[in-house]
């Protein structure tokens, strides 16, 4: 897994915002959308899940922007108290949506990037 920078080294504020937040959650979660004026997708990902507990990292596409970022979030959440999301599996967004017509999570997977980096 990767090594935390050591505090001491220059850091930008965004930079230094996220390392903090994984040493202090476990993640950060980022949204990213397009400039103003210009088409392009909106998604949200997570930072530090697989550096802190293993767990491959998430990525939210299609949903407005505050949810995006928030089921990133309740994902991460579960993740720290030790749940698993598996590739080909469907999941319920929240525990209500058994019962009604909610939206689904699907996990798909993806290479193994950070064995590229």
């Amino acid at each position: 897994m990767t090594k935390y920078r050591d505090s001491s080294e220059q850091q930008s504020a965004p930079d230094a915002k996220v390392l903090n937040d994984i040493k202090r959650v476990g993640w950060h979660t980022l949204g990213v959308s397009p400039t103003m004026g210009e088409d392009g997708p909106n998604w949200a990902f997570s930072i530090g899940l697989y550096q802190t507990f293993g767990h491959p990292e998430v990525i939210v596409l299609g949903l407005p922007v505050g949810t995006r970022q928030q089921l990133v979030n309740v994902i991460g959440t579960h993740v720290k108290e030790g749940k698993r999301y598996i590739a080909d599996n469907n999941y319920a967004a929240a525990p209500s949506a058994r019962r009604a017509k909610s939206p689904l999570l699907r996990i798909f997977p993806l290479p193994d990037l950070h064995r590229l980096l």
